[in-house]
């Protein structure tokens, strides 16, 4: 019969997460504290609270990191929490529903209902938040027994694990606090709430838990502990000021006097590596479920409607990078059959262990006829240690699912699904306007491809917009030099929309329209908006509609101008500028910012001219009009 030395070990991590959650034990004993205060201290208690409720916050925070792959709580862990906890995402953000999430739920709302306490009388509220936490704690110490091979006794095992997580996850700290405190998922109350105003109501709480744990009052008083009253910071990399005091400064020494004896004692045992709770305590009985409940207990989770449009894309991409196909003239329908199929006969080969990520994006436009698609294939590799290498293809602007390219994304619908009858794929949706998601893929992009042509079309409109305010200057000072004491007026609003240049002689009005380049003006949407802004003055007077141009227009469009009975001015030609040089003002309209849409990655260079040039453009002016 096996002796009970030799029995294995059926709750491993016990060791770890006990004396992880041990110190909390002894911190909510707030009669205690409150003693040990009052007579050891001069500080007003409600000072204390927010750094009192900050060391439960640690080891809460502490628990979410180590609890999340602890075999005590055994959790799984999915391709997307992967993600999301690489990214530090808020549980919040993530609109799924599984084990891990519900823990990282439970923690937060436990930390949500600590942190609006602000004062000692209400100190009761953190005891009851808390109590899932020291139920855990307690029940952990109950089944936990020394490792055989340490040689010493329960209570002196508990008192070493406890020793090492005091010093490793609350004593030694980061710029913004202590080590144990993250980071994590859970959003960090340091960014919103006390920094400095916490430190002496932690290190306070701090010096009170290594006391009871010591028991031994001249162990205590005789270690650098007491000196802790002097801490007035975190680290020493927080501020610069050599008047301040960190408790970081006090690691080494803590660790000197506390566990460098332990690491000793125990060399035999670790081969020389420092000491860690599991290897001084263990567990041979299971961990009853009622004590794991309150942490795995069902959160419901947000809905994707509850996300911004930029979190919900981002939920879509995993969180992930992604690089752009966007090319007009690439066959991105057969890239994507490729890429697709290339990536299920690789997995199947493999015998990998997860599926292939598809997401659609469905882009809506104006005219409701129905919606262009974008897609997008994780290149999704197995884990590899440190970081992860999966990105995203973006299949952008494949097709529509009405008349014209619904035969695109008919192609690739079909391919989805005859590729998963080989390999599952699991298929993400997101309906978001075409322009909006340009913009919000320009920074996910693993190059600054999108950015720049976005940037570009940014400093392109700016510039335009520019022009045209020169144009109606000039054109404001032409005819103010021409018509002398006749009034003119310039961006003047009837009611009807802003008029570039308004010229009024006694009961006629000639309403004018400002374009730099006639060959760029879609008329037929130009006159009657023309028409529309000079309808408030029908009833006063005659109307005369007027264009004033830069560029000469074209002999058609000059034709087509007089047929509807709408006069031009080219600005250049007129009188008031015969004897005042243009050059550089014309500059000014010849200059443009080159156009980044021909910059795309999979072709950097223009590869086609003349028809093939007018029909793009064609395209590009009938995509963007819808």
């Amino acid at each position: 019969m096996e002796s009970e030395e030799e029995t294995p070990a059926l709750s491993p991590d016990v060791g770890y997460i006990a004396s992880l959650l041990h110190p909390l034990k002894i911190a909510s004993s707030t009669e205690h504290f409150e003693e040990w205060i009052c007579e050891n201290t001069e500080d007003d208690l409600d000072d204390l609270v927010p750094g009192y409720v900050f060391f439960f916050e640690t080891g809460i925070r502490a628990l979410a990191v180590g609890g999340s792959i602890s075999p005590v709580f055994d959790l799984d862990y999915p391709y997307v929490l992967q993600r999301a906890e690489g990214e530090m995402i808020d549980p919040d953000k993530i609109p799924e529903s599984n084990e891990r999430l519900d823990f990282f739920r439970n923690l937060k709302q436990i930390q949500q209902q600590i942190r609006p306490v602000t004062d000692w009388e209400n100190i009761s509220t953190v005891q009851d938040a808390v109590t899932p936490l020291l139920d855990l704690s307690a029940k952990l110490i109950e089944i936990a027994e020394p490792v055989p091979e340490t040689d010493i006794s329960k209570e002196t095992a508990i008192e070493y694990a406890t020793r090492i997580q005091l010093v490793d996850r609350y004593t030694n700290t980061r710029q913004y606090g202590p080590r144990g405190y993250g980071p994590t998922n859970l959003d960090r109350w340091l960014l919103s709430g006390p920094r400095e105003d916490a430190i002496s109501g932690y290190v306070r709480t701090l010096q009170f838990v290594w006391k009871e744990l010591l028991k031994d009052e001249n162990t205590y008083q005789n270690s650098v502990l007491p000196d802790l009253n002097q801490v007035t910071t975190w680290s020493s990399d927080y501020r610069r000021d050599s008047s301040e005091s960190p408790l970081q400064a006090f690691y080494g020494d803590v660790r000197g006097q506390f566990l460098t004896p332990i690491d000793k004692e125990l060399e035999s045992l670790t081969g020389g590596r420092l000491v860690e709770p599991d290897d001084i305590l263990e567990a041979r009985s299971d961990i009853p479920e009622d004590v794991l409940s309150p942490f795995l207990a069902s959160v419901k989770p947000p809905s994707r409607s509850e996300l911004t449009l930029e979190e919900e894309l981002d939920y879509v991409l995993f969180w992930n990078n992604a690089e752009w196909l966007g090319s007009t003239t690439f066959s991105k329908d057969a890239t994507f059959e490729t890429t697709l199929w290339g990536l299920a006969i690789t997995f199947l080969r493999e015998d990998a262990d997860f599926p292939i990520h598809i997401a659609r994006f469905k882009h809506p436009v104006k005219s409701d006829e129905g919606n262009r698609y974008s897609y997008a294939i994780l290149q999704r590799l197995a884990h590899r240690g440190i970081g992860d290498p999966s990105g995203w293809l973006i299949f952008y602007e494949v097709g529509t699912d009405f008349s014209g390219s619904e035969a695109a994304v008919k192609y690739i619908e079909q391919s989805i699904d005859e590729a998963q009858d080989l390999w599952p794929i699991e298929v993400r949706e997101l309906t978001i306007g075409i322009e909006e998601f340009r913009r919000l893929m320009a920074t996910r992009l693993t190059d600054d491809y999108l950015q720049n042509e976005l940037e570009a079309q940014d400093a392109s409109m700016k510039l335009n917009s520019a022009r045209g305010v020169l144009l109606e200057l000039l054109g404001y000072f032409a005819l103010t030099a021409q018509e002398g004491d006749l009034p003119v007026f310039w961006s003047e609003d009837l009611g009807a929309g802003e008029v570039d240049l308004l010229v009024i002689e006694q009961n006629q009005y000639r309403v004018i329209e400002c374009k730099a380049d006639p060959g760029t003006v879609r008329f037929s949407d130009e006159i009657p908006k023309l028409r529309s802004k000079a309808r408030p003055l029908q009833d006063d007077g005659t109307i005369v509609l007027e264009f004033m141009f830069w560029e000469s227009p074209s002999e058609e469009t000059a034709s087509s101008l007089r047929s509807a009975g709408i006069e031009y001015t080219v600005l250049p030609n007129h009188s008031s500028f015969d004897n005042l040089s243009l050059d550089r003002i014309q500059d000014a309209f010849a200059q443009s910012i080159r156009d980044a849409r021909f910059d795309d990655p999979m072709g950097p260079v223009r590869r086609f001219s003349g028809i093939r040039e007018d029909l793009f453009w064609y395209l590009t002016l009938t995509e963007n009009s819808q």
